[in-house]
This record gives structure tokens, C-alpha cells and sequence, in this order.
């Protein structure tokens, strides 16, 4: 399946180009599939893309670095991706996890002028209609796992938060409970939330399939 991708996604960007300049263009890997969520096909190019819309929508310092296939920068963000489409698949239905047309159109233009500042990014030439189909979905994904982070919370209770002070008095010196009581009991509610997320995530890999073609996930 991932060679026959591979060859659709090469030889259709051959055949785009006039027939003087297929040689040139054939020395070219427009995209390589590397994983799978449903049955969308994930490519290098929409890796790619997707870390620079995340660089521009989490408002990080700098210019995104290259995310050359089968680096780190490639290989976390594909964990992303995936995740990323394992989610929207499970709610592109529902009704009320849209996003507003200000949301969108801000991020386009901050992600456009990251693209155009580096002249890797600029180089592959990513069209309007690839670009709003990631924002589109980072966005509505993001919308939904917040709303779920919110439904997944609860509250921690003193006894635990005294029981969790007591087993860990090495990491407190000489404070009091008093002093930690409140900072335990959101680190704790934290956790409690990222662990029943992680369990979510997992249930949707597994109902999706998800898998990527280059790395253990």
C-alpha cells in the first residue's frame, strides 16, 4: 500500500510537468507516504506542513527549523499528525467544534509568513488548499481536546494531596503541607487528566488503525 502511494503520489508530479521537463522533475521526491489513520494516507509533505502550523498556532520564538524526513523534528511531529487525525476522524461530525473564520484566517497568515521566512518550507511550494485543510483540522482538533480536558477533570482531594506530600517529603524540604497543599492538588488533577486523555488516545489509535510507516508508535 505504501509503495503504491508512493508511486501515485511520484509519478502524478511527473506527469504535471511538460514533457521536456519530466527528467528534472523526476529526480524530485514530491512526498513519501510514511503513516496511515483510517484510511487517509499521511504523507512526508503534510508532516511537514503540520509542524509549521503547530509552530505558528502554539506561538513559539524563532523560525521553525527544517523538519527533514527522519529527524526528530519529523518523527515527533508525525506522532502529532497521526494523533491529530485519529481525534478529528472520531469528531468531524459533531456539531459546535468548528472554528471561527478570525481563528482561521489568523493563523493562515501567521503559518504563510513562517513559510515564506524559510526557504525550505518556501521551496515546496504548499498550496491554499493544503494549508486550510491543516489549519482547519489542528484547529478543530485542539478545540475538542480542550472541551475534553475540561470534561476529564477532578477534583483532588486534601487526603490525597497529604498522602502524595508524605510520600514525597524529600521534594519539599522543610515545607509544610500547608505551604504545597494547593500546588499538589492541581499537579495532581493534572495528571489524573493527561493519564484518562492518554487512554482516550489510545482507544483511538486502536479503533483507527493508526500507524506509521517509518517508526514504532
Amino acid at each position: 500500500m505504501r509503495k503504491a502511494v508512493c508511486l501515485f503520489i511520484f509519478f502524478s508530479a511527473i506527469l504535471a510537468f511538460p514533457l521536456g521537463e519530466r527528467a528534472s522533475a523526476a529526480e524530485i521526491l514530491i512526498s513519501e507516504a510514511v503513516g496511515q489513520a483510517g484510511s487517509h494516507i499521511v504523507t512526508s509533505r503534510e508532516v511537514q506542513l503540520a509542524f509549521v502550523v503547530d509552530w505558528a498556532l502554539e506561538k513559539r520564538s524563532g523560525l521553525p527549523p527544517p523538519a527533514l524526513y527522519k529527524t526528530t523534528h519529523f518523527d515527533n511531529e508525525l506522532v502529532e499528525v497521526l494523533k491529530d487525525w485519529v481525534v478529528y476522524l472520531e469528531i468531524k461530525g459533531f456539531a459546535g467544534s468548528s472554528s471561527s473564520p478570525e481563528d482561521l484566517a489568523a493563523l493562515t497568515t501567521s503559518t504563510r509568513a513562517l513559510i515564506k521566512k524559510v526557504p525550505f518550507y518556501n521551496s515546496l511550494e504548499f498550496s491554499d488548499r493544503e494549508l486550510s485543510e491543516v489549519i482547519h483540522r489542528k484547529l478543530k482538533v485542539k478545540k475538542f481536546i480542550h472541551f475534553k480536558r475540561l470534561s476529564a477533570a477532578a477534583p483532588v482531594s486534601e487526603s490525597d494531596a497529604l498522602k502524595y506530600f508524605q510520600r514525597n517529603q524529600t521534594k519539599f524540604g522543610n515545607g509544610t503541607f500547608a505551604e504545597y497543599k494547593d500546588s499538589i492538588r492541581q499537579a495532581l488533577s493534572r495528571r489524573l487528566v493527561d493519564r484518562r486523555l492518554q487512554d482516550w488516545f489510545e482507544i483511538l489509535i486502536r479503533k483507527y488503525q493508526a500507524h506509521s510507516f517509518i517508526q514504532d508508535f
